[in-house]
């Protein structure tokens, strides 16, 4: 497969695969000589938006190409939200702009187990600002953990460790040279705290984004206890219930490649296999739908 860092105005696309997320897209377009273009833009949640802006949002994003997709013929589109009743709406998106082409509407999910085990059986994790899990038979899901959001559930993600780090800081829980650090960095007040996560939208990317601040402190011994504690939740309440010792877990999203030393140690000490480590589905999808052309 040769990758383009830029369209040609001379080839055609047959394939469009995307791994939309609430944060970000990730696009890639393929032609059936191999060449392959991948970008990025925003992501778009359809269970949390309308169908009319989530048609303008493809629209806007693919509009550059659009002359080059004429001869469209698949689109697997992988979303955040795409439930059984929201796939549909979905599908009609697609056939409206691309009346030649297929559409197969699925779940990031589905889009995660199928970018980490290709055909095979294993357990499939999503450790981003959010968290999600599957028992995956090679073909399907046969079984999913409801991750619950991030007020019930969704234990290990961005939102659930950047709302653990700002619970204790504010509470006085972590020691003095953790809080400096944390305060010289971001100078956030109480107030500001409150007015970002409980009257403002989207509170859950806003406490991801403290995420980085885990990563750079890692090895200091009261952040290594924070990540351990929320790892092992994670497992706890997400990973054993499957009973499944024996199948390798494999996992993708931006928290679980910056712990995945971490994640790793943690699984050894439950008695699980870990295998693949992908920071984004995308990689694994184009090579599974490229097997498929």
């Amino acid at each position: 497969m040769l990758l383009q860092s830029s369209p040609t105005n001379n080839t055609t696309y047959q394939c469009l695969i995307a791994d939309c997320g609430g944060t970000k897209t990730d696009w890639c377009l393929l032609s059936l000589n191999g060449e392959a273009f991948r970008f990025k833009t925003e992501g778009f949640n359809v269970s949390l938006r309308p169908v009319e802006e989530f048609y303008q949002f493809i629209l806007e994003n693919l509009s550059p190409f659009l002359s080059q997709l004429q001869s469209l013929q698949e689109v697997h589109f992988y979303g955040a939200g795409c439930t059984e009743s929201i796939i549909p709406k979905v599908e009609q998106v697609f056939q409206k702009l691309f009346l030649s082409a297929h559409s197969h509407i699925y779940s990031d999910l589905l889009g995660a187990a199928r970018a980490l085990c290709g055909n095979k059986r294993g357990i499939a994790v999503i450790l981003g600002t959010g968290s999600n899990s599957c028992l995956f038979d090679g073909e399907k899901i046969i079984r999913s953990i409801s991750p619950l959001g991030y007020i019930l559930g969704d234990e290990g993600s961005g939102a659930v460790l950047g709302r653990r780090l700002l619970s204790d800081i504010f509470k006085g829980l972590l020691p003095s040279d953790v809080t400096k650090l944390f305060h010289s960095e971001y100078a956030l007040s109480q107030a500001e705290l409150i007015q970002h996560v409980y009257r403002e939208s989207s509170a859950n990317h806003y406490m991801a984004s403290f995420v980085p601040f885990l990563g750079k402190h890692k090895e200091h011994p009261a952040i290594q206890q924070l990540l351990q504690e929320e790892f092992n939740r994670f497992f706890d309440r997400n990973i054993l219930p499957y009973s499944c010792s024996e199948e390798p877990i494999s996992f993708v999203g931006g928290v679980a490649n910056a712990f995945r030393e971490i994640i790793i140690s943690i699984a050894e000490e439950k008695g699980l296999i870990t295998q693949n480590f992908l920071a984004s589905p995308i990689d694994g999808l184009v090579l599974y739908h490229s097997k498929l052309l």
